[in-house]
């Protein structure tokens, strides 16, 4: 009988350490890798939108229309320096726009890599797994624009940063990173909904509205003239900087085209027109108010707070 009771308790032992062994190898509630992140269609989509804070920073609006025939600054801070073409001697805040877009830019390759590997039990989770890596391609050629526009030509990826062999890069042509854009901005707007299909909440996420728009401006952006200089030639030689287009005409051409398309798919849906007093852009961005002129526009100061900056610079 002693013997009898001896075999079952080192059972139980045996069985215990087995269940607490098991329950040891539980995977963490908490654990957020792509394997974890991208495996519910709720998850992946908080990681869709965590970028969209990042491309519309404090600094970007402020500086956005600065050294323009629209905005200048007389402050002694950073709006004044790119209004002025100063980069000299001035505050590392310069760089924030630059590191702020790279870090949406991460974001958006991750999603932009894992999203088209989740399995949809329905053809409504598809669609939205769909409209995901639509936001997602729109998120990574908005950042770029911004980053050309503001630096002009620089390091350019389009892989999670987990998978490169190297970490360092070289200048890339304004013209290879904008016609990247444009490929993912056209495949954009392809997976995206329209706003009146009420899949995407707030004009505070890109819709295809609002990827067409941003299509439209990258795509003049991309044909028109701007500040260049030989990127083959190292280190920098400012006898090469010129005010110029890229040499390629019937690509010209071709962005033209693309940009008058996208602004005449805008138009012909009707979901978006011009407000009939010019006035009431003004009193709707103080009012934090959206209009049928709104697009792609973010809330940066949020939904509770009095502050929108209007007549700071020029609003946010």
């Amino acid at each position: 009988m002693k013997k009898i009771i001896n075999i079952l308790g080192v059972s139980a032992l045996l069985l215990a350490f087995t269940s607490c062994e098991d329950w040891l190898d539980m995977p963490s509630e908490s654990k957020a890798d792509s394997s974890s992140i991208f495996s519910t269609i709720g998850r992946a989509e908080m990681t869709v939108v965590a970028p969209y804070a990042k491309l519309h920073t404090q600094e970007l609006g402020y500086q956005m229309l600065m050294g323009t025939d629209e905005t200048s600054s007389t402050e002694s801070n950073s709006k004044y320096n790119v209004s002025n073409y100063d980069y000299t001697n001035v505050s590392s805040i310069l760089s924030k726009t630059y590191t702020e877009m790279y870090a949406a830019i991460e974001y958006a390759n991750v999603c932009i890599k894992n999203l088209p590997n989740m399995v949809a039990s329905s053809e409504s989770e598809q669609k939205k797994i769909n409209s995901l890596l639509g936001e997602s391609l729109a998120v990574r050629a908005y950042a770029y624009w911004n980053l050309v526009r503001f630096y002009g030509d620089v390091p350019y990826s389009n892989v999670p940063t987990s998978e490169l062999t190297t970490f360092s890069s070289s200048r890339v042509s304004r013209d290879t990173i904008y016609d990247h854009c444009i490929a993912d901005l056209q495949k954009a707007v392809e997976l995206l909904p329209w706003k009146s299909e009420g899949m995407v909440a707030t004009p505070e996420r890109f819709t295809k509205n609002s990827a067409y728009g941003i299509l439209a401006r990258v795509a003049l952006y991309a044909a028109g003239h701007s500040l260049r200089w030989n990127l083959d030639v190292v280190p920098y030689d400012a006898s090469t900087v010129k005010i110029a287009q890229r040499s390629d005409a019937n690509r010209i051409k071709e962005l033209y085209q693309i940009a008058a398309d996208a602004c005449k798919a805008v138009i012909e849906k009707g979901e978006n027109n011009l407000v009939a007093n010019y006035d009431q852009l003004f009193r709707d961005l103080a009012l934090k108010h959206y209009n049928n002129e709104t697009m792609l526009e973010f809330g940066w100061y949020g939904a509770n707070s009095p502050d929108v900056r209007t007549g700071y610079t020029y609003g946010i």
